[in-house]
């Protein structure tokens, strides 16, 4: 894991524009009274104005997920964190109208609300906010992927390291360069695990002793790997009798069944349901 000392520190991350589709996850210890987020996208010239950030609240200690893209905002709230505990939490964002975005906590679900603006920003960070505090806690196993996972793919992978790539994976950082609480001086980046190069600077840590520095224990227990999403094809099933039809497919993982879809691809009439491999054989007397 990493600490953050609550005073200066924080991850400059590569930029990239948010995406409309998305997933975030990431582990937080914290007992921070103050207001901090954990990610954010900002606008260079009017920081406090224009953004996305995902953001523990002062004093309640609520999780708030927010975009602001200076004309509106809008927010979906969290459960509160800040019991200096660890808590793994996942932001899943879809590209639809209407309650768009779940809330997770250590891998179960726990709201959704709707976010649906589109701010332009310029600056990406972990543990940082413009004009308030910086994020005092620990972190640990912080991903990104670049589409909405589904439930079951999120509780599978609560509990575990991701340590090689793996598709649609963004970043990632595992926290598990150097010597727990000792000299890491030298060290001047976390490292992307996902093979896309995408490594966070380091700023301002002291990165020797117990604080502002990597730790142990983090929320994961190092060395418990995640078992890797199977990329699987699917099959549309228009009349929903459970076979599919061969020619009308799409891709997904082996945990997350499309609606409309099925794993057959045996359907010779798609749009009949009585007509399918398992339908009753009627003597027609020819």
């Amino acid at each position: 894991a990493l600490a953050f000392d609550g005073v200066d520190d924080k991850i400059t991350l590569p930029y990239f524009n948010r995406p409309n589709e998305f997933t975030f996850e990431a582990w937080v210890k914290t007992g921070n009274v103050f207001q901090s987020a954990v990610i954010k996208w900002e606008n260079n010239t009017q920081p406090n104005q224009i953004y996305t950030m995902l953001f523990i609240q002062g004093g309640t200690g609520l999780l708030f997920y927010q975009e602001n893209d200076g004309g509106s905002v809008n927010t979906v709230v969290g459960p509160s964190l800040n019991d200096n505990q660890w808590h793994k939490i996942t932001v899943v964002r879809r590209n639809t109208g209407s309650n768009n975005v779940d809330i997770y906590t250590d891998g179960t679900y726990y709201t959704t609300g709707t976010a649906a603006l589109n701010p332009v920003t310029d600056n990406l960070y972990l543990g940082y906010m413009n004009n308030f505090s910086p994020f005092q806690g620990s972190m640990d196993e912080v991903r990104f992927w670049n589409r909405a996972l589904c439930a079951a793919e999120v509780t599978s992978i609560t509990n575990c390291e991701i340590t090689s790539p793996q598709s649609d994976l963004f970043f990632g950082y595992n926290f598990n360069q150097g010597d727990a609480n000792g000299n890491n001086t030298a060290i001047s980046s976390v490292t992307d695990i996902s093979g896309n190069g995408n490594n966070g600077t380091l700023n301002d840590f002291a990165l020797n002793g117990a604080t502002s520095n990597f730790t142990t224990p983090g929320g994961v227990t190092s060395g418990t790997g995640c078992v890797p999403f199977i990329s699987t094809t699917y099959y549309a099933d228009v009349d929903d009798d459970g076979f599919g039809d061969l020619n009308t497919t799409i891709s997904g993982t082996n945990l997350c069944v499309p609606a409309g879809y099925t794993l057959d691809n045996t359907d010779c009439n798609d749009n009949n349901a009585s007509i399918n491999p398992a339908a009753l054989d009627i003597c027609d007397g020819l």
